[in-house]
């Protein structure tokens, strides 16, 4: 019913899953992907702040003393409206072509 090459090559098969499954990736980058939690629902929140200029709804969000990294550059938060708010200025119809943020679990 099998020849000697089928079986040899379902079995390698079978021990490429079972070793590529049984693998966990435990450094300091690796997680879950969530893309329907909590997190996911505040990142879309900021996204559509940005997008109407209205970064302020969701400062709650964020620590009083929360220290963000843009670029090169560390802002408190309201520098960070103050920012993203002027690029209105120079920017017509802000909008992301792609909404599917995810966080990450470790």
């Amino acid at each position: 019913m099998f020849n000697k090459n089928s079986v040899v090559g379902m079995i390698l098969l079978l021990m490429v899953f079972t070793i590529a499954c049984g693998t966990e990736d435990t450094s300091e980058w690796s997680g879950k992907i969530v893309q329907n939690d909590r997190k996911s629902e505040i990142v879309l929140e900021f996204q559509k702040a940005y997008r109407d200029n209205n970064l302020s709804s969701v400062k709650s969000h964020f620590s009083e003393n929360a220290v963000l990294s843009v670029n090169d550059s560390k802002l408190s938060f309201d520098e960070l409206n103050a920012g993203f708010s002027d690029g209105h200025n120079y920017f017509n119809n802000i909008a992301h072509s792609v909404e599917k943020p995810f966080t990450q679990n470790s």
